[in-house]
């Protein structure tokens, strides 16, 4: 397939969705086999993305909005590349305005500020997309909509969908959604200030580790505890010691939902806490040896309840 050239002319207007994404494919094609650093790929898709230094940065709201999409959607593909990935948006976090005064097509009296730069103060765009894109996957149609450090999330009420069978196209469903939670929890560990995202990290444990077995086992939904648990148990692996100690509380209320409220078998605080953190002790302990899950999946829960105990004794 044909790739359209880079358009950095400074009277160029947002490109066509078609055409950001066979560029912002070709690119992250580019940083995934080797021939682009991070840091270069940030830079080359951000100009990609936010091509002429004189219009404002809300004229390309939906061609930034469309970069994390298919940024996140690349773990899908690739989704042993969240290490890779979580370089990526670090870097497009830490880049300055992205057209320099000196910049070739850049107007005479332009001064780089805010508006040139793909990422905002508090990092809400790509959580809102980051939010979107579990929305879509847990096929929720009763947001709650709740205000937490400036961003935006709606909390998940259903599953996910996952074909029952034993397919390839299953496999990296599950693959694609574990690999996502691992880029948040490496994103948090890098700069909890910078991705406060641990909201998305509190509703994957509560999927999983948080309703009773034969509840969300019932009918043919074995898929989706399986996925949830070997999600919850990535979490453990790559931020358990965090999640330990973290004691944040979520606002709730008639405007805002109760984004922080347990499933069925909890029912304390609104957030992360030790009480909480030994009922998901508890609970990959019970489903290590549940029946009905398949091995690999009581594997990924025995090991992370090992996890969580090594962490409790120091």
């Amino acid at each position: 397939m044909s790739v359209e050239p880079t358009t950095t002319a400074p009277n160029s207007s947002p490109l066509s969705p078609d055409g950001l994404c066979r560029q912002h494919a070709t690119t992250l094609q580019e940083l995934f086999d080797g021939t682009l650093t991070p840091r270069a790929a940030a830079t080359k898709l951000s100009k990609i993305t936010i091509p002429n230094p004189r219009i404002r940065r809300h004229r390309y709201a939906y061609s930034i909005q469309l970069l994390f999409e298919n940024i996140i959607s690349s773990l899908h593909t690739h989704p042993h590349r969240v290490e890779t990935v979580a370089d990526l948006i670090i870097s497009i976090s830490q880049l300055p305005p992205i057209w320099a005064k000196s910049d070739p097509g850049a107007p005479k009296h332009f001064i780089p500020d805010e508006n040139t730069c793909i990422w905002d103060d508090d990092g809400s765009t790509f959580a809102r997309i980051l939010n979107d894109k579990w929305e879509r996957e847990c096929q929720n149609r009763y947001p709650v909509m709740t205000t937490v450090t400036s961003l935006i999330f709606a909390s998940p009420n259903t599953d996910l969908t996952i074909p029952t069978a034993e397919t390839t196209k299953r496999q990296a469903v599950i693959d694609g959604f574990v690999a996502v939670n691992e880029l948040v929890a490496t994103l948090i560990l890098y700069d909890e200030e910078r991705f406060k995202y641990h909201l998305f990290l509190l509703w994957s444990l509560r999927s999983a580790l948080e309703r009773p077995s034969w509840v969300v086992m019932a009918g043919d939904r074995k898929a989706i505890l399986e996925c949830y648990v070997k999600a919850a148990a990535k979490l453990i692996e790559i931020a358990g010691p965090e999640i330990r100690h973290w004691e944040h509380e979520y606002e709730h209320g008639p405007l805002v939902g109760d984004p922080g409220s347990g499933g069925d078998l909890w029912q304390g605080k609104g957030g992360f806490c030790k009480d909480r953190w030994e009922l998901w002790r508890r609970r990959f302990g019970e489903l290590s040896v549940e029946e009905g899950l398949g091995a690999e999946a009581r594997g990924c829960a025995m090991r992370a309840g090992e996890m969580m105990a090594e962490i409790d004794d120091g």
